[in-house]
């Protein structure tokens, strides 16, 4: 018998900024395209709504329950309860992501994908607004379909053969750990982990690219996985944007090669 999970999810970061500027990119069609999404419309206000997309296609729209400019947001979408917490402190800024509940799924088994998510979203926030002081950001992808279950995917691309390579193999990974991680088309590149979720998400900095993030998403089920590689840069040279996307190609390339046994 395992432990209930928590009732919500909730994840916490402390940025250097002060909290209006926080609102604003929480709260604001420009701001959610800096940090969170491709797409972003907000009718501001309890009862209004925000709703976000990727790749041209919207989530439904979330209706806001509580609107308090500078301190709170709340947000309920298909079942889901997404709350905002902020708080000043000098000049800084304390940020609370709550998510909880979940339609009539159960929740045990939605926990981690929502505990991910929270934290996968406070890092893209501190990475935009608190390391690269609200420079716009440009992100490049690659996408792997792989004949694996989700859970056999992850293993692979975090394996032997696939992103982290020798004493940075998938079960040692922790958060501030040191990794190279071994992008196609040249040397590994130096990173560090910024965030490592339940066999969803993993999220690195880059040091040689002024600290650009590199996420590793996996998604899918039924024998059928989808892995995703996402590069945001901010305020990078376009040509080593460029590289380091078809470095980013060439990667995805090699892991949609693993074998259908799990390939770690």
């Amino acid at each position: 018998m395992t432990d209930k999970k928590p009732d919500a999810a909730d994840n916490v970061i402390e940025l250097g900024v002060p909290v209006e500027q926080v609102w604003q990119a929480i709260t604001t069609p420009e701001g959610l395209r800096c940090f969170l999404a491709d797409q972003a419309d907000v009718e501001p206000g309890v009862g209004g709504h925000i709703q976000i997309g990727w790749d041209g296609q919207l989530m439904d729209p979330a209706t806001i329950e509580v609107w308090e400019p500078g301190r709170r947001l709340r947000l309920r979408g298909n079942g889901v309860g997404e709350e905002w917490i902020l708080e000043s402190r000098g000049g800084r800024t304390v940020v609370r992501l709550v998510f909880s509940g979940y339609g009539d799924t159960d929740w045990d088994e939605t926990y981690d994908a929502f505990d991910d998510t929270g934290a996968l979203i406070l890092q893209l926030l501190a990475a935009w607004l608190d390391e690269h002081a609200g420079t716009p950001p440009r992100q490049v992808k690659a996408i792997a379909h792989l004949s694996l279950e989700r859970a056999a995917a992850w293993a692979a691309a975090l394996g032997r053969e696939g992103l982290a390579t020798g004493a940075a193999r998938e079960a040692s990974l922790a958060v501030g750990q040191q990794v190279p991680l071994a992008l196609r088309g040249g040397d590994p590149v130096p990173a560090v982990v910024r965030m490592y979720g339940h066999a969803n998400e993993a999220f690195f900095a880059i040091p040689e690219l002024d600290n650009a993030r590199l996420l590793l998403m996996v998604r899918g089920a039924d024998g059928s996985a989808t892995l995703t590689l996402q590069l945001t840069t901010y305020g990078l040279d376009p040509s080593l944007v460029e590289h380091a996307h078809r470095r980013l190609i060439k990667t995805a390339k090699a892991f949609e090669s693993f074998p259908r046994t799990n390939g770690s």
